[in-house]
Formats: structure tokens, sequence, C-alpha cells
């Protein structure tokens, strides 16, 4: 079992935001100009929950990253990573980029490719990918469209 997540980076200088009775007055947060997200992977070799308790220390695959990236994938029997992950480009969406691992476990194996994968997509701000692997072995993936 593994999950891929983004971490928010704050600065020391930004306050917590103020909560109550489950609110946030937005007024009582300050973000930083430029906000960095650092994808992440955390795994478990426990097949039974309760899962927390067994995950490892989290491994940064990508740090500093203007957005967060929405890294989605699958590991194939050789332990080999196929994935994309999202970058926001401001002026014209976001767009998918394919992840390559060697060996999912390695962080430093992990890199972007880099050519926009689907550049028809980019416009319909395409994000959080989700791929599978039928029983032909194809590859497949679903996406997140904000576009109407």
């Amino acid at each position: 079992n593994v999950l891929y997540y983004n971490t928010y980076n704050y600065s020391n200088d930004i306050d917590e935001c103020h909560c109550s009775d489950g609110s946030t007055n937005m007024n009582s947060c300050k973000l930083p100009p430029q906000p960095r997200y650092d994808t992440v992977m955390s795994y478990t070799g426990q097949t039974e929950g309760p899962y927390l308790k067994h995950f490892s220390d989290p491994v940064v695959i990508f740090a500093n990253s203007p957005n967060d990236t929405d890294l989605g994938g699958v590991i194939n029997k050789d332990a080999e990573f196929i994935g994309m992950l999202r970058v926001n480009n401001e002026s014209s969406g976001s767009e998918v980029y394919l992840v390559i691992a060697s060996n999912w476990k390695d962080q430093h194996s992990y890199k972007q490719q880099n050519n926009v994968l689907f550049p028809e997509l980019t416009n319909g701000l395409t994000e959080d990918p989700y791929l599978w692997i039928d029983c032909d072995d194809n590859y497949h993936a679903l996406f997140h469209s904000m576009s109407p």
C-alpha cells in the first residue's frame, strides 16, 4: 500500500488560521505570496487496517513545486512506477506530464518527462490522474477536468 500526497510548505512568518466552532474566518489567514509544495509518499506492507501506525516516514519525491502535483500512477510487477502529474501553467492551465521511476521505493529514481502528454486537455484545467492496467496489460487513465 502506497500513499502519494502533497504537503504545503508554510514559511515561518505566517501565522496559523484561527478556527472556532469548526469554521475558519478566512480574514484570519495570511497566505504566502508564492506557496510551495512537496510531493511525498508513505508506504506499508500491512495488508489489513489500521494502516496508519504501520506507514513509513514520509519520503519527498518532488520538492518545492509551485503547485500540488496530484501525482497518481501504478506500480508494475518489476517495481517500476508509471504515473502522471500536473503542473499549473499560469497562461494556459494544467499540463499533464508522464512520471517514471525505475523503483517506486527509490525517491531519486522518479523523473518527470519533458513533454506535455495531452496538450488538448491543458485548457481544461485537467488534474487528479487515476491510472490502471487492464487484464491485457494496457494502461488507462481518467482525469478530472474543471471545464464544462
